[in-house]
C-alpha cells in the first residue's frame, strides 16, 4: 500500500495536535529518525511553529528560501562569471518580485543545492604534512590566494579539500 504524502502530512499534524512530538509519531510509525521531517520537506511541507503543524508552503516560495540561503556559497563554489551572472540576475528577480520558475530551472537549483551539500562535508584534515611541488598557472594561483585571503581560508586546508572533492571521496 502507498500512502500519498497528503496522507502523511494529515496523520502528522493529527498526532501534533494530540501534543506528540515528530519524534515520537516517528517512533510509533516505526520508522527512521528524521525521515518525516525530510519527506515532508521534500514535498514543501513547512513546520509551523506558531501552529505547530506542517503547511504546504508554493514552489516560489521554497526556492526563493533555498536561493536567498545558498547563493553566496553557489557563487564561491561555481566561479565563472557566466553562471555567477545567470545566478545573481536570478536571485535579484526573485527577490524583487515572486516569479514562477519553470521546471528546468527548479532542476537546476537541486543539482546546485546538491552540489553544495557535497562540498560542504566535514573532512578530518589529520596526520603528517608533506611538501609538494606542484606546476600550475600564475593567475589560477593568484586567484586561489587571494580567494583563500578574503575568506580567511588556509591555503593547504583549502587544497586538500578541493583534491578530496576532486577524488569524489
Amino acid at each position: 500500500m502507498n500512502i500519498g504524502i497528503e496522507d502523511i502530512a494529515k496523520v502528522v499534524n493529527e498526532k501534533l495536535k494530540e501534543g506528540l512530538s515528530t519524534a515520537q509519531i516517528e517512533k510509533e510509525m516505526k520508522v527512521g529518525k528524521d525521515t518525516l521531517r525530510k519527506k515532508l520537506n521534500r514535498a514543501n511541507y513547512r513546520y509551523n511553529k506558531d501552529l505547530k503543524q506542517y503547511e504546504l508552503v508554493s514552489n516560489t516560495e521554497v526556492t526563493l528560501s533555498v536561493i536567498t540561503q545558498q547563493n553566496t556559497d553557489v557563487l564561491h563554489k561555481n566561479n565563472t562569471s557566466a553562471t555567477q551572472s545567470v545566478i545573481t540576475q536570478k536571485v535579484k528577480s526573485v527577490t524583487q518580485e515572486k516569479i514562477e520558475l519553470t521546471e528546468e530551472e527548479i532542476n537546476i537549483l537541486k543539482i546546485i543545492t546538491r552540489n553544495y551539500k557535497i562540498s560542504n562535508r566535514s573532512y578530518e584534515l589529520e596526520g603528517e604534512i608533506v611538501t609538494r611541488s606542484v606546476r600550475t598557472y600564475k593567475n589560477v594561483l593568484g586567484q586561489f590566494a587571494s580567494y583563500c585571503k578574503e575568506n580567511n581560508l588556509s591555503q593547504k586546508d583549502s587544497i586538500a579539500l578541493a583534491l578530496i572533492d576532486f577524488m569524489k571521496v
